[in-house]
């Protein structure tokens, strides 16, 4: 029982017991003495390895005391923050917070002070030379041989570079959302156009034309105002036929004050072949851009665009301006088209000497007329005018003067009739 109870009090005394059984207590004496020195041979022998682990540590080290003097600091510390250990031990470590930021180090070391263990987390320190660098810190309690808390340990990296490869990273990663985002609007904006087109191909007047650019403008172009001019007859003008959100020049300009109606090509402020500024703008400042309809080579209008917002740099970019002008392709083919049918049907039921309706009309209309006497009981009448000696007139004369006494004999007529009246050129001088 006594042996257990020394054996329990260390090595030294169950040593010292069984000498005493055996050899008697003087040799039992000495060997504790060499024991106790090969102890403390191997204590030191820890502690330069925990020494040689600490300054060889590829993370910056250090050990402060619960107020934040530092006690120890790694050769990996030095080289982060730019102090020798000679600098830095007995100093407080105050010295590496950037003045906004000792509150945090006293509110760690007061966590650290209570036993709390600290996640790693991100913050900013200084280096010697006064520059600001981002690490990661892990802050855990340091404990004395009677297991009181007397300090800190602080295991510090540098993530100068990983936060930039992180920001790097979340940059790349919004420019590609925002490439998807944009390729999905061109993608809605292409669907938008293809729709129009399909409009414009199956209107049955030119200001339905009109209606569908003043109604799907600003759903193509947002945050522009925009305005549409189309050619006069006379050539050398052209006048506002649909506008969005307000704001462009004035209803009617000459053709010559437009560069994209001089040159058949899209211009406008500022763009990279810095064209002179239109005239028809004024005095504006603002960035504008006028692009041209085409028809058959030839300039038939220009849709002039401003931007919503004065302040606006750049109007449109390359994708913006494809869309305009894709628009713009597509009002002067539907435009052409109608015109073009609406000539072809004109001289089809029109005379083209005179201008009034011609034979075919008037066997069309005459039947129609006498479907809606007989359905409204009501009488009909049809008169048949001939000019006299027209042939020898015309023998006299010439034919370009019998063709102007036609005309002038069809707007006699026109002014003289009814609205209800048909006046036609049945053939000849009838």
């Amino acid at each position: 029982m006594r042996d257990d109870d020394e054996c329990r009090d260390g090595p030294d005394r169950s040593i010292r017991a069984r000498f005493r059984r055996r050899v008697g207590r003087r040799v039992a004496m000495r060997v504790p003495n060499r024991l106790r020195g090969r102890s403390r041979l191997s204590a030191q022998g820890r502690l330069r390895n925990l020494a040689a682990i600490f300054e060889s540590a590829d993370d910056a080290m250090m050990i402060t005391d619960l107020r934040g003097i530092v006690s120890a600091w790694n050769s990996a510390a030095g080289e982060l923050y730019g102090y020798g250990a000679e600098e830095m031990v007995g100093r407080s470590v105050t010295v590496l917070v950037p003045p906004g930021r000792r509150d945090e180090t006293f509110s760690i070391l007061a966590r650290v002070g209570r036993g709390e263990r600290t996640e790693q987390f991100e913050t900013v320190r200084m280096r010697k030379d006064g520059t600001r660098v981002e690490v990661s810190l892990r802050v855990s309690p340091v404990r004395d041989a009677a297991g009181r808390i007397s300090g800190a340990s602080a295991i510090i990296r540098d993530v100068t570079a990983t936060r930039r490869a992180r920001e790097e990273l979340d940059r790349a990663h919004q420019e590609l959302s925002s490439y998807a985002a944009r390729l999905e609007q061109r993608n809605r904006d292409l669907l938008l156009v293809s729709q129009i087109s399909e409009m414009l191909h199956s209107v049955e007047s030119e200001g339905e034309i009109h209606g569908i650019v003043d109604e799907y403008g600003p759903r193509l172009l947002p945050g522009l105002a925009g305005r549409l001019y189309l050619l006069r007859p006379s050539g050398n003008h052209v006048e506002l036929v649909a506008s969005w959100a307000g704001g462009g020049p004035s209803p009617t300009f000459p053709t010559r004050d437009c560069w994209a109606l001089c040159r058949g090509r899209v211009c406008g402020r500022p763009r990279p072949d810095n064209a002179p500024r239109c005239p028809h703008v004024g005095g504006s400042p603002g960035p504008y851009a006028c692009i041209p309809l085409i028809a058959r080579g030839q300039a038939i209008g220009v849709l002039h665009l401003v931007a919503a917002r004065p302040d606006d740099a750049c109007l449109l970019d390359e994708a913006d301006e494809l869309l305009a002008v894709t628009l713009m392709e597509s009002v002067a083919l539907s435009l052409t088209n109608f015109r073009l049918r609406e000539m072809l049907q004109l001289q089809s039921l029109r005379d083209p000497g005179t201008g009034l309706f011609n034979r075919r009309y008037l066997e069309d209309a005459f039947g129609r007329e006498l479907t809606r006497a007989a359905r409204d009981n009501e009488p009909l009448g049809l008169m048949m005018l001939d000019l006299d000696h027209f042939k020898a007139f015309n023998d006299t004369h010439g034919h370009d003067a019998a063709d102007a006494l036609l005309r002038e004999l069809a707007r006699l007529l026109e002014r003289n009739i009814r609205g209800a009246d048909i006046a036609c050129r049945y053939g000849g001088d009838e």
